[in-house]
């Protein structure tokens, strides 16, 4: 199996890499809401937050992109590919001038 194959628990994984990302960034817009100077400190953690949730969500994208560029380049190459066609026996003539009868 490829590296870049597609399979039910690669999507599984990206779709909760995704979901994970989305809920970091929730997390990090609802603390960066919270008013007054003495809580400076999650202004820094949805900072945080919001940067690991775009990291997340740029890795998520990355793996599609490769998921997506392998099937298509499989797809490529075996559109591309001739049909394959029967090959015909040789018969007593063609052996005769080939000169393997005596």
């Amino acid at each position: 199996m490829s590296e870049n194959s597609i399979t039910f628990g690669r999507v599984l994984k990206l779709n909760l890499q995704l979901a994970g990302a989305m809920g970091l960034g929730a997390i990090g817009c609802g603390l960066w809401q919270i008013e007054g100077k003495e809580w400076w400190g999650f202004h820094l953690l949805a900072i945080l937050l919001g940067v690991a949730a775009a990291i997340m969500t740029i890795q998520s994208l990355n793996e599609i992109s490769k998921m997506i560029f392998r099937d298509w380049k499989i797809g490529r190459f075996t559109d591309s590919a001739r049909q394959p066609r029967d090959d015909r026996f040789a018969d007593r003539r063609d052996m005769d001038n080939r000169g393997m009868f005596r």
